[in-house]
């Protein structure tokens, strides 16, 4: 063999060794993409070898090995750069430098990934939120924050929106007709004109969460006119997320409008930073108490509420409590979801007390097997939920927990129309589900479930 033929064997050989030998040196990169990298998996399970170890180990190695972050960068240049394709496939890479995520395709074009049984059951689910909260003098509005793409489709060719409407468009029309309160973020941006998410991230611009905080306040008639005299200066120092996880180490610097002058408000919770699961403010002599469940989009917006309220809880925890509107005395409760996470309302029911019901109907008896039922134990609930035969169903239904009380009559709870797809064990989304939290000394006790359907009621027993 010659010389020659060995060094390039002896060099192949090397660089195949840097990216391992930066792990066991601490070359590893920070995870800069909006997913979980995989767990270092065990050879060895609850007492049993795990089948899964060669798959799970090769998925740790994939996001784990060393330098992984400038191998990232190196090929994201090179297929940009030389071929305008994106080398990562959560990233987008649209027009004039514009970078989306791919989760948004589906609402951008019109892809209805919730059928209308789902949209019904996410209004509904809605509503049932609202009645508990206005009937306890709390004031509660909805926000659908849009997608960057459904506001400045800077995108491909390639991706041509259907003639028909998405998720976003569905439930702005079922929100109506249950008169659940709703800020319209999707026309308020649209009628602003001026481009107000930024180039390289999935969020908005500090512009663009005052105009969603002026909406909001609006849509529940609250003084939204505080920050007026606002002025903001523009400065190219943002480490935008899509940026990062397309380039990583190599990315570019993106704009930010910040706002001049100082933040007034003061964090009264141990966490502070803007990503906290749960922030609370004090603000002297700001108006009124908020409690507002949050998502990423409330990393700016939050700011703006703590600098107006008196009192202001802000939450990231999933699935939402209900109860902190009591238990922090929230004067308005605002519930703030992106519109590519519609979704997710219709797999997890808000943590609430169920509520308690007066019934007097007719219903027909039918099999326990049109029925599939769990019940689990919280600190202060029974948790029960389950599915529905689809056969007892139409567009839209409602489900009701019946109770023995002990004296030949029942108690009844309505419950949320929520598929708990993840305590169901499974990962399809479906739309026949039910959802209560009803009272911890119902345990042990008959129950049964209530359907009402298309004006039609049925009663299966002994679900539980």
């Amino acid at each position: 063999m010659k010389k020659l033929d060995i060094g390039y064997i002896i060099v192949f050989l090397l660089l195949l060794m840097i990216p391992s030998g930066a792990m066991l040196f601490g070359g590893e990169t920070e995870n800069t993409e909006k997913r979980a990298l995989a767990e270092k998996p065990s050879l060895i399970e609850d007492g049993s070898i795990n089948r899964e170890y060669g798959t799970q180990l090769d998925a740790w190695l994939s996001d784990h090995i060393g330098l992984r972050g400038r191998m990232v960068s190196v090929e994201s240049s090179i297929m940009d750069r030389l071929f305008g394709q994106s080398a990562v496939s959560s990233v987008i890479l649209g027009d004039d430098g514009w970078l989306y995520y791919a989760d948004e395709l589906n609402d951008y074009m019109n892809v209805a990934t919730l059928s209308q049984r789902n949209i019904n059951n996410v209004a509904r689910t809605l509503l049932m939120v609202q009645q508990s909260l206005t009937a306890k003098e709390h004031s509660f509005v909805f926000v659908t924050v849009p997608n960057k793409s459904s506001l400045y489709p800077h995108l491909p060719e390639r991706y041509v929106p259907l003639a028909q409407d998405g998720n976003l468009e569905s439930l702005q029309k079922a929100l109506a007709e249950h008169e659940v309160c709703y800020a319209n973020l999707q026309r308020a941006f649209s009628e602003d004109g001026r481009e107000l998410y930024q180039k390289t991230d999935t969020h908005w611009t500090y512009q663009g969460a005052l105009l969603a905080y002026r909406t909001i306040m609006a849509a529940v008639g609250y003084p939204h006119d505080e920050f007026e005299t606002m002025t903001f200066e523009d400065r190219l120092d943002w480490s935008g997320d899509l940026a990062v996880m397309l380039y990583s180490t190599a990315a570019e610097l993106d704009w930010q409008s910040y706002p001049v002058g100082d933040w007034t408000y003061e964090y009264t919770s141990h966490e502070k930073a803007a990503d906290s699961l749960l922030l609370r403010t004090a603000k002297e002599g700001g108006q009124g108490s908020v409690v507002m469940y949050r998502d990423s989009f409330g990393d700016t917006l939050h700011r703006l509420v703590a600098e107006s309220a008196a009192e202001a809880t802000f939450s990231r925890v999933v699935p939402y409590d209900i109860s902190m509107a009591n238990r922090y005395a929230g004067s308005l409760v605002i519930l703030e979801i992106v519109e590519r996470n519609l979704a997710n309302l219709a797999a997890k029911a808000p943590l609430m007390a169920a509520p308690a019901v007066n019934l007097d109907v007719t219903a027909t008896a039918v099999s326990p097997a049109s029925v599939t039922a769990k019940s689990e134990e919280t600190e202060e609930f029974l948790h029960v939920f389950g599915e529905i035969d689809e056969s007892l169903l139409k567009d839209e239904y409602r489900v009701y927990i019946l109770v023995s009380d002990g004296k030949g009559g029942r108690d009844s709870y309505e419950a949320f129309p929520v598929y708990e797809t993840e305590l169901m064990g499974g990962t399809e989304q479906k739309d026949n589900g039910f959802s209560a939290y009803i009272p911890a000394d119902t345990k042990g006790k008959d129950i049964a479930v209530l359907v009402e359907s298309d004006g039609e009621y049925y009663l299966i027993d002994g679900v539980v």
